[in-house]
């Protein structure tokens, strides 16, 4: 798929995934969907779809699919609505220990890639690896243990903290995304899509700022009034 489309609008699209986590969070998980978070969502979606429909192919340096480039646009579109479900199991899964999960979980995503490339490569699905260079296979080996660490940490997070209030850091990688695009590999994008760029921007300080400000104060507030609490029943005991 980072074949056909830029990576900085493959990211931009995962941000759906926040969107579909905190609905499914909501629907069954039972957690609090407030407004603030329904306002940033609607704003999200607006600078996804602003970068989405303002997105020129023909200014693209990446090659042509042999395929309609809208069957690459459904799965991208369908990788959020996966991720979403499967950071909703991880929370289901919590009482698990994290090496079972991420064990079978790299062995699912093993497995599944190695069904596709048969599919689409045949015979040749390893031939690739043949023309590997030494660089080609350190890149690989890095990008495969990051991947590990990446789903460990990921399931040990969920155990701590609420599915949907984790969403809010998913924001990082479109931003570093961006920034690699554009100095090392010389990405272009239209001025429509800078603005896109800018109110999605706008939402991670929104949020950053609504945490710092609202949020944790609020979260210390209620942590000292429990420890006040607790205190005074001992107290009396």
């Amino acid at each position: 798929m980072s074949k056909f489309i830029s990576a900085t609008i493959i990211a931009v699209v995962n941000q759906l995934s926040p969107i579909f986590v905190i609905v499914l969070a909501y629907f069954m998980l039972k957690e609090v969907l407030k407004l603030f978070d329904c306002g940033i969502m609607g704003l999200t979606l607006v600078a996804i779809l602003i970068i989405i429909l303002a997105d020129d192919p023909s200014d693209s340096k990446l090659p042509q699919p042999n395929i309609s480039i809208w069957i690459i646009w459904g799965l991208l579109i369908l990788s959020p609505i996966l991720s979403a479900g499967g950071t909703i199991a991880m929370r289901k899964m919590k009482k698990f220990s994290d090496y079972i999960v991420s064990w079978y979980m790299n062995w699912g995503i093993t497995l599944l890639s190695l069904s596709i490339m048969a599919i689409t490569s045949g015979k040749d699905m390893f031939l690739t690896f043949y023309y590997f260079s030494w660089e080609s296979w350190v890149v690989a080996v890095i990008a495969g243990v990051f991947s590990v660490l990446q789903n460990v940490i990921r399931f040990k997070a969920l155990k701590y903290q609420k599915a949907s209030t984790l969403q809010k850091y998913n924001a990082l990688m479109t931003v570093w995304q961006l920034i690699f695009d554009v100095t090392i590999f010389g990405e272009t994008y239209t001025n429509v899509q800078y603005i896109g760029f800018g109110i999605l921007g706008l939402t991670y300080v929104i949020q950053t700022l609504y945490f710092l400000f609202y949020e944790k104060p609020k979260e210390k507030a209620k942590e000292k009034a429990k420890a006040e609490k607790e205190f005074k029943k001992t107290a009396f005991i």
